[in-house]
Protein backbone atom coordinates (compact mmCIF):
# COMPACT_ATOMS: atom_id res chain seq x y z
CA UNK A 1 0.00 0.00 0.00
CA UNK A 2 1.41 3.35 -1.01
CA UNK A 3 1.75 6.27 1.38
CA UNK A 4 -1.02 8.16 -0.44
CA UNK A 5 -3.42 5.22 -0.17
CA UNK A 6 -2.63 4.71 3.49
CA UNK A 7 -3.34 8.40 4.12
CA UNK A 8 -6.75 8.16 2.38
CA UNK A 9 -7.72 5.06 4.41
CA UNK A 10 -6.75 6.73 7.68
CA UNK A 11 -8.86 9.81 6.83
CA UNK A 12 -11.83 7.60 5.92
CA UNK A 13 -11.56 5.64 9.21
CA UNK A 14 -11.35 8.84 11.26
CA UNK A 15 -14.43 10.21 9.55
CA UNK A 16 -16.43 7.03 10.23
CA UNK A 17 -15.36 7.05 13.89
CA UNK A 18 -16.36 10.70 14.30
CA UNK A 19 -19.73 10.07 12.62
CA UNK A 20 -20.34 7.16 14.97
CA UNK A 21 -19.58 9.26 18.01
CA UNK A 22 -21.82 12.08 16.88
CA UNK A 23 -24.75 9.81 16.06
CA UNK A 24 -24.51 7.63 19.19
CA UNK A 25 -26.82 8.52 22.08
CA UNK A 26 -25.49 8.72 25.62
CA UNK A 27 -25.98 5.21 27.07
CA UNK A 28 -26.36 6.66 30.56
CA UNK A 29 -28.44 9.81 30.18
CA UNK A 30 -29.20 11.85 33.28
CA UNK A 31 -32.93 11.82 34.03
CA UNK A 32 -34.62 15.14 33.62
CA UNK A 33 -35.90 16.53 36.92
CA UNK A 34 -39.69 16.34 37.08
CA UNK A 35 -41.41 19.62 36.48
CA UNK A 36 -43.82 20.70 39.18
CA UNK A 37 -46.92 22.82 38.66
CA UNK A 38 -48.35 24.99 41.43
CA UNK A 39 -52.02 25.99 41.58
CA UNK A 40 -53.80 28.36 43.95
CA UNK A 41 -57.56 28.16 44.44
CA UNK A 42 -59.11 29.94 47.40
CA UNK A 43 -57.69 28.60 50.63
CA UNK A 44 -55.97 25.66 48.87
CA UNK A 45 -52.59 25.52 47.18
CA UNK A 46 -51.81 22.29 45.31
CA UNK A 47 -48.68 20.93 43.65
CA UNK A 48 -48.86 18.54 40.66
CA UNK A 49 -46.28 16.83 38.46
CA UNK A 50 -46.33 16.62 34.65
CA UNK A 51 -48.12 13.26 34.78
CA UNK A 52 -51.07 14.83 36.56
CA UNK A 53 -50.25 13.34 39.96
CA UNK A 54 -51.19 15.35 43.02
CA UNK A 55 -48.11 15.71 45.23
CA UNK A 56 -49.00 18.17 47.96
CA UNK A 57 -51.90 20.26 49.23
CA UNK A 58 -51.64 23.23 51.59
CA UNK A 59 -54.68 24.60 53.41
CA UNK A 60 -54.78 28.15 54.70
CA UNK A 61 -58.22 28.24 56.32
CA UNK A 62 -57.98 31.72 57.88
CA UNK A 63 -56.23 33.38 54.95
CA UNK A 64 -53.26 34.69 56.92
CA UNK A 65 -50.75 33.40 54.37
CA UNK A 66 -49.59 30.47 56.54
CA UNK A 67 -50.82 26.94 55.92
CA UNK A 68 -52.39 25.22 58.92
CA UNK A 69 -52.39 21.82 57.19
CA UNK A 70 -49.94 20.31 54.70
CA UNK A 71 -50.85 16.97 53.08
CA UNK A 72 -48.57 14.71 51.03
CA UNK A 73 -50.14 12.25 48.55
CA UNK A 74 -49.14 8.95 46.96
CA UNK A 75 -49.52 7.98 43.28
CA UNK A 76 -53.20 7.12 43.85
CA UNK A 77 -53.95 10.60 45.24
CA UNK A 78 -54.35 9.23 48.75
CA UNK A 79 -53.09 11.18 51.73
CA UNK A 80 -50.07 9.42 53.24
CA UNK A 81 -48.87 12.11 55.66
CA UNK A 82 -50.23 15.35 57.08
CA UNK A 83 -48.54 18.07 59.11
CA UNK A 84 -50.84 20.34 61.10
CA UNK A 85 -50.39 23.64 62.92
CA UNK A 86 -53.35 23.34 65.29
CA UNK A 87 -52.76 26.52 67.30
CA UNK A 88 -51.72 28.53 64.21
CA UNK A 89 -48.46 29.76 65.65
CA UNK A 90 -46.45 28.88 62.54
CA UNK A 91 -45.04 25.58 63.88
CA UNK A 92 -46.27 22.02 63.33
CA UNK A 93 -47.74 20.43 66.46
CA UNK A 94 -49.49 17.37 65.00
CA UNK A 95 -48.34 14.71 62.52
CA UNK A 96 -50.63 12.13 60.91
CA UNK A 97 -49.51 9.08 58.90
CA UNK A 98 -51.96 7.02 56.82
CA UNK A 99 -51.90 3.54 55.33
CA UNK A 100 -52.88 2.53 51.76
CA UNK A 101 -56.52 2.14 52.79
CA UNK A 102 -56.68 5.68 54.12
CA UNK A 103 -56.69 4.64 57.78
CA UNK A 104 -54.65 6.52 60.37
CA UNK A 105 -51.61 4.41 61.29
CA UNK A 106 -49.69 6.82 63.53
CA UNK A 107 -50.34 10.16 65.21
CA UNK A 108 -47.61 12.43 66.52
CA UNK A 109 -48.01 15.34 68.95
CA UNK A 110 -45.73 18.14 70.11
CA UNK A 111 -46.57 18.55 73.80
CA UNK A 112 -43.61 20.73 74.79
CA UNK A 113 -41.53 22.35 72.04
CA UNK A 114 -43.30 23.54 68.86
CA UNK A 115 -42.25 21.61 65.77
CA UNK A 116 -40.83 18.63 67.70
CA UNK A 117 -42.88 15.47 68.18
CA UNK A 118 -42.55 13.97 71.67
CA UNK A 119 -45.53 11.58 71.62
CA UNK A 120 -46.39 8.98 68.98
CA UNK A 121 -49.75 7.21 69.22
CA UNK A 122 -50.45 4.03 67.24
CA UNK A 123 -54.15 3.04 67.05
CA UNK A 124 -55.37 -0.53 66.62
CA UNK A 125 -57.66 -1.82 63.87
CA UNK A 126 -60.80 -1.22 65.94
CA UNK A 127 -60.21 2.42 66.75
CA UNK A 128 -58.64 1.68 70.12
CA UNK A 129 -55.08 2.23 71.29
CA UNK A 130 -52.21 -0.14 70.50
CA UNK A 131 -49.03 1.71 71.45
CA UNK A 132 -47.64 5.00 72.72
CA UNK A 133 -44.05 6.19 72.47
CA UNK A 134 -43.06 9.12 74.68
CA UNK A 135 -40.12 11.47 75.04
CA UNK A 136 -40.69 12.37 78.68
CA UNK A 137 -37.89 14.89 79.16
CA UNK A 138 -38.04 16.55 75.72
CA UNK A 139 -34.45 15.74 74.73
CA UNK A 140 -35.49 14.33 71.33
CA UNK A 141 -35.06 10.67 72.36
CA UNK A 142 -38.00 8.45 73.24
CA UNK A 143 -37.64 6.81 76.65
CA UNK A 144 -41.05 5.29 77.47
CA UNK A 145 -42.93 2.74 75.35
CA UNK A 146 -46.45 1.68 76.33
CA UNK A 147 -48.45 -1.25 74.89
CA UNK A 148 -52.25 -1.41 75.11
CA UNK A 149 -55.03 -3.87 74.49
CA UNK A 150 -57.99 -1.75 73.50
CA UNK A 151 -57.73 1.15 75.94
CA UNK A 152 -56.06 -0.87 78.71
CA UNK A 153 -52.37 -0.49 79.51
CA UNK A 154 -50.68 -3.92 79.68
CA UNK A 155 -46.91 -3.36 79.29
CA UNK A 156 -44.38 -0.54 79.64
CA UNK A 157 -40.69 -0.44 78.66
CA UNK A 158 -38.61 2.39 80.15
CA UNK A 159 -35.19 3.84 79.42
CA UNK A 160 -34.78 5.30 82.89
CA UNK A 161 -31.21 6.63 82.50
CA UNK A 162 -31.81 8.00 78.97
CA UNK A 163 -28.89 6.11 77.41
CA UNK A 164 -30.95 4.80 74.47
CA UNK A 165 -31.47 1.31 75.97
CA UNK A 166 -34.44 -0.06 77.90
CA UNK A 167 -33.54 -1.43 81.33
CA UNK A 168 -36.92 -1.53 83.02
CA UNK A 169 -40.04 -3.48 82.04
CA UNK A 170 -43.47 -3.27 83.67
CA UNK A 171 -46.52 -5.53 83.51
CA UNK A 172 -49.90 -3.95 84.20
CA UNK A 173 -53.11 -5.72 85.16
CA UNK A 174 -56.52 -4.28 86.12
CA UNK A 175 -55.07 -0.76 85.76
CA UNK A 176 -52.43 -1.48 88.39
CA UNK A 177 -48.73 -2.39 88.30
CA UNK A 178 -48.47 -6.19 88.67
CA UNK A 179 -44.77 -6.85 88.11
CA UNK A 180 -41.56 -5.09 87.17
CA UNK A 181 -38.24 -6.39 85.81
CA UNK A 182 -34.85 -4.68 85.85
CA UNK A 183 -31.64 -5.01 83.86
CA UNK A 184 -29.03 -4.50 86.57
CA UNK A 185 -25.85 -5.16 84.55
CA UNK A 186 -26.78 -3.27 81.35
CA UNK A 187 -26.64 -6.31 79.07
CA UNK A 188 -30.17 -5.83 77.73
CA UNK A 189 -31.61 -8.81 79.65
CA UNK A 190 -33.76 -8.54 82.83
CA UNK A 191 -32.01 -9.79 86.00
CA UNK A 192 -34.41 -9.05 88.86
CA UNK A 193 -38.21 -9.21 88.96
CA UNK A 194 -40.56 -7.69 91.52
CA UNK A 195 -44.20 -8.68 91.97
CA UNK A 196 -46.75 -6.25 93.41
CA UNK A 197 -49.96 -6.75 95.32
CA UNK A 198 -53.28 -5.02 94.82
CA UNK A 199 -52.22 -2.25 97.21
CA UNK A 200 -49.03 -1.56 95.25
CA UNK A 201 -46.71 -3.16 97.78
CA UNK A 202 -43.98 -5.65 96.84
CA UNK A 203 -45.08 -9.24 97.48
CA UNK A 204 -42.21 -11.09 95.84
CA UNK A 205 -38.64 -10.69 94.59
CA UNK A 206 -37.08 -13.21 92.21
CA UNK A 207 -34.33 -13.60 89.66
CA UNK A 208 -35.58 -12.95 86.16
CA UNK A 209 -33.11 -15.28 84.40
Amino acid sequence: MTATLRHRVARLAAGLTLAGLVGCADPFPSPEPPRVRLYQEGRYQTTWDDAGRLLKRLTDADGDGRAERVELFDAERRVRRAEIDGDRDGAVDRWEEYGPEGTLTRLGLARRAPGRVDLWIVPDDRGGLRRRELDEDGDGRFDRFESYEGATLVRVAIDADRDGRVERWQEWRDRGLAAESFDLDADGVPDRRLRYGADGGVVGVENAR
